[in-house]
């Protein structure tokens, strides 16, 4: 009878089902590990970027509340600018978002955090702050006439640059009119045995009552109360701010400490070294957002720590009322080179100052002696005139650049009154911060950028932000952070035999 046998499979089949199942699975792990090692990447990457944006998010909170402008205080916290305090801190929130609070199936640690390079307010003689600045205002009030600013500008800058100033031209008349004096007085003292000068002209013209006064010793002076070159003189010797503050106007009382201004110290540079987009129009927009945030005499900053920032950016003094000062004088002397400028072809004035430099002088003097004189009065008028323009600028009004007879104010005659007096613009010519304007773009964008930052730091410091610097203030930072994982699947092996994964991943964040 034949034998039956059983149907088994064969031991090779077993072994190729086997490996099969240990391929298959082996396949599958590495298909999830290749998985993880890419979440482990896009982690690595997401994390860094969010400490980063973090770390930004904590600006200094008075410049965007005052100047409408993100800076990130490179203290952080601390006394002295200290960029490791800014790493510490990026770890610290990667190591609380990578502890593994709840599920955490990447299980990746944090090694480290390192600043490789920033950019600071300071940083390219002031090319930063004037960048930002400019997109600040822009983004906050749009577009500006751009060509009208430039145009006042230039018609200012050549006003000033027209001619030299006219006080040069009064010391020589004064110089004349007393060698005329003192030459006429021995004459008289010849002609009467030794007496004294009682006459009452110059070279036997008589001058008008206006003119005459007597001296110390008993004679006649040409320098009387009602002669230019002496109503000039005791102008010139009052306050400037006597002499053109408008009536009712009260002066800022406000003062800080410039020993340690940007300009005075030795500012910290940063280490970013890439380059930062300029627009042809940075300077100007710089400058209209010095004027809305840091304020003038007719727009005061109360909250700041000077309420007339734009004069602080021209003359760089330590209180409002010394650089009010100082942009006066400015103002005067601006004004001073225009209205003589004009003063000089208008022939009706021309004739008035003749009238009286010749009776001051004298007919029979040499004619070119009687010009110089008259040149110091028209010089004496222009002044006069002067103060009287600023006065309209200080009051909110204009004035013409270079005018016309119908906008001249002052009377010959009557120079002394302009201290006391009240005087209307036209509606047409430059405005006192038209002028602001110009007298700030003579500077260099340097100590514009750094003067306008300074007002920022005396502003932190009287919010209680005593140690906040503009030069540790940064605008762009390129970090690396570091992380390792140990694998997973590898390691169920009894040990990781790949040894891990390290990631170095790199993140920049700039304020815009």
């Amino acid at each position: 009878m034949p034998k039956k046998y059983k149907n088994k499979c064969p031991a090779s089949l077993s072994i190729y089902f086997t490996l099969l199942v240990v391929c298959t699975g082996t396949f599958i792990l590495v298909l999830v590990e290749m998985a993880r090692f890419t979440g482990l990447d896009s982690h690595a990457s997401e994390y860094t970027k969010l400490a980063e944006e973090s770390l930004f998010a904590g600006y200094q909170p008075v410049l965007l509340q005052e100047y409408d402008i993100f800076w990130l205080d490179g203290c952080f916290g601390e006394d002295s600018f200290r960029i490791e305090a800014g790493e510490e801190e990026m770890e610290a929130l990667l190591y609380d978002n990578l502890s593994g609070k709840g599920r955490n199936f990447y299980k990746m640690r944090i090694d480290g955090v390192k600043a490789e390079t920033y950019l600071l307010a300071t940083d390219r003689e002031g090319k930063i702050f004037q960048s930002q600045a400019a997109a600040a205002y822009k983004a906050k009030f749009g577009e500006i006439a751009i060509e009208e600013i430039r145009r006042n500008i230039r018609g200012i800058q050549d006003a000033k640059n027209g001619g030299d100033s006219p006080e040069n031209k009064i010391a020589p008349a004064e110089s004349a009119l007393e060698s005329i004096r003192q030459q006429q007085a021995s004459q008289e003292i010849q002609q009467q045995g030794g007496g004294g000068f009682t006459g009452g002209g110059v070279h036997g013209k008589a001058l008008p009552p206006s003119l005459m006064t007597s001296d110390e010793g008993g004679g006649t002076s040409v320098l009387s109360e009602g002669n230019p070159f002496e109503t000039n003189r005791r102008m010139r010797s009052q306050g400037i701010l006597s002499l053109v503050l408008p009536q009712g106007m009260v002066l800022s009382q406000k003062s800080v400490d410039i020993g340690d201004s940007l300009l005075k110290r030795k500012c910290r540079k940063g280490t970013d070294r890439e380059t930062v987009k300029e627009g042809a129009a940075d300077r100007i927009l710089m400058q209209q957002y010095i004027k809305r945030y840091g304020g003038n005499f007719l727009s005061p900053v109360e909250s700041g720590g000077l309420s007339y920032g734009e004069e602080y950016v021209i003359a760089g003094k330590g209180s409002d009322r010394e650089n009010l000062e100082d942009v006066a004088r400015e103002l005067l002397l601006v004004r001073e080179i225009a209205n003589f400028t004009y003063i000089c072809t208008d022939q009706a004035k021309q004739a008035q100052a003749l009238a009286v430099a010749t009776a001051l002088a004298g007919i029979s003097v040499n004619p070119s002696l009687i010009e110089v004189v008259k040149q110091g009065i028209l010089a004496a008028w222009a002044y006069g005139e002067s103060i009287c323009d600023v006065k309209i600028l200080l009051s909110g009004g204009k004035v013409p650049l270079i005018k016309r007879s119908g906008d001249w104010n002052t009377d010959l005659s009557h120079l002394g009154e302009v201290v006391s007096g009240n005087f209307k613009g036209t509606d047409r010519g430059q405005s006192y911060e038209d002028y602001l304007q110009a007298f700030m773009y003579l500077h260099s964008t340097k100590k514009t950028s750094y003067r306008c930052m300074d007002l920022m730091e005396f502003t932190m410091k009287k919010a209680g932000y005593e140690h906040a610097k503009m030069d540790g203030m940064i605008l762009r930072m390129k970090i690396e952070a570091e992380y390792s994982t140990d694998t997973i699947f590898s390691s169920l092996l009894g040990e990781d035999i790949v040894g891990g994964y390290c990631f170095e991943k790199e993140s920049s964040y700039c304020y815009r």
